[in-house]
């Protein structure tokens, strides 16, 4: 929640009054704690503080985009898994907090630890914001739709190639992980939709996309 007040709202703030490259270094000369900045969160921050106002803001990424964020793994797993589990597995996932190490939550939820001795009276992790509230919005919206069960064309390979390109710009080092998953997921899929027969498309489609 600190992050949140005293290093992206300035940033948000310094958008929506129209600088579009705002720099902690230009807003505060003793911030220096940024080195990258995932400038379309920004501008999408930007523009929904013109819009709804900072109290807007705050709500959308407290409230709209974890339930999002949830409803986007509920869709996931369930791929996989029957209602009750892919709900289960779900909600954990977003019943993390910063002060408790979700491993150490996975663990006593494991347990039959109840929930109210695990949990602390503060924001879930995701409830923070634009980061990992939006972001992780973001990254499920592309996961879930990269991973539908559709067929593999040229056009489709590199507009997700791009789109996972273009995550830089919402969390830097969530876009690693994505383009790793994109460049480990994709060529699987295509091996098999082409009858794991490789061609010479099938190779100048994945040389293209590097």
């Amino acid at each position: 929640q600190f992050q949140s007040t005293h290093s992206w709202l300035p940033l948000i703030k310094s958008v929506k009054s129209g600088n579009l490259f705002p720099s902690l270094s230009n807003i505060d000369m003793s911030a220096r704690a940024f080195l990258f900045y995932p400038y379309l969160t920004l501008w999408i921050y930007g523009l929904m503080a013109w819009l709804i106002g900072i109290k807007g803001i705050i709500m959308v990424s407290t409230v709209v985009f974890p339930a999002c964020s949830f409803y986007l793994l509920y869709r996931i797993f369930s791929r996989q898994l029957n209602e009750l589990w892919s709900i289960t597995v779900s909600l954990t996932c977003i019943l993390a907090f910063s002060d408790w190490p979700f491993r150490s939550f996975l663990i006593g939820i494991i347990k039959g630890i109840s929930i109210s001795e695990l949990t602390t009276i503060q924001p879930l992790e995701i409830a923070h914001y634009p980061i990992p509230s939006f972001s992780v919005f973001i990254f499920l919206l592309a996961f879930y739709f990269s991973t539908e069960q559709k067929k593999l064309t040229f056009v489709r390979i590199t507009l997700f190639t791009c789109l996972w390109g273009l995550f830089s710009q919402v969390h830097a080092v969530d876009a690693l992980y994505g383009l790793a998953f994109w460049f480990i997921y994709f060529p699987i899929r295509f091996y098999r939709q082409s009858g794991k027969q490789p061609d010479s498309i099938y190779i100048k489609t994945i040389i293209s996309q590097v």
